[in-house]
């Protein structure tokens, strides 16, 4: 399991110009991967070569809440009761944030080769105190045994 701090960030998209493209997420991206890289466990007999099998990610993604549900005045700590259980529908969209995390972590350096590699995707949006993305990363054949 990976744990990268922080508010997930979404994908956005390239820019074109007359001499090419340019993708404004590039530096979070590499800064993406170096954090995921530091905190992958090595014990785990990973070693710094993508994986070239059909992977399933797991990924949950951990927002910030907004301030307005929070209460006020001594009880700022405290979420409003209304606000406790709902559903995060706001943006940025979760197909976004996906395409993100797996931009980030393919490539010769990455977990894996390429996103064509992954054949299932399981991803859910949650308000959290503590923003952050948790990603499981697990070979399609360790699934069915």
């Amino acid at each position: 399991m990976l744990e990268i701090s922080g508010n997930p960030k979404p994908q956005q998209r390239h820019r074109h110009f007359k001499f090419g493209t340019y993708d404004p997420c590039k530096k979070d991206k590499e800064e993406f991967l170096k954090e995921a890289l530091k905190d992958y466990n090595h014990s785990k007999g990973f070693n710094h070569l993508p994986r070239l099998n059909a992977i399933n990610l797991n990924i949950k993604f951990y927002m910030k809440r907004p301030k307005n549900h929070y209460r006020t005045g001594k009880f700022a700590d405290l979420i409003k009761e209304r606000w406790q259980s709902i559903a995060m529908t706001k943006k940025p969209d979760i197909d976004n944030l996906i395409k993100f995390v797996m931009d980030s972590l393919s490539g010769h350096n990455g977990f894996f080769l390429d996103d064509n590699q992954i054949v299932s995707i399981y991803a859910e949006k949650i308000y959290s105190d503590k923003p952050r993305t948790e990603i499981l990363i697990a070979d399609e054949d360790q699934e069915k045994n």
